[in-house]
């Protein structure tokens, strides 16, 4: 097993259920390492009820992937 973007996580310990700590940088790594050719990558927000001005900077830091709340990758197995 990879860990891959498990932040402070030692190998032996049990996932958290579907909370993933993944940066950018680990999760295309781990794509390229099991075969994957990253197509695109987006950044995007999740609106959950956020005050407009938080809502509003978490757009501007999403046209980054690597400072966005969501990451989108999409990438395809040769």
């Amino acid at each position: 097993m990879f860990n891959v973007g498990k932040f402070h996580r030692r190998i032996n310990e049990p996932l958290s259920g579907h909370l993933r700590l993944y940066t950018f940088r680990s999760l295309r790594d781990l794509l390229k390492m099991h075969g994957f050719i990253v197509i695109k990558a987006l950044g995007t927000v999740y609106k959950a009820d956020k005050p407009f001005i938080v809502y509003m900077l978490d757009r501007l830091l999403g046209l980054r992937p690597t400072l966005a709340e969501v990451i989108a990758i999409l990438a395809m197995k040769p």
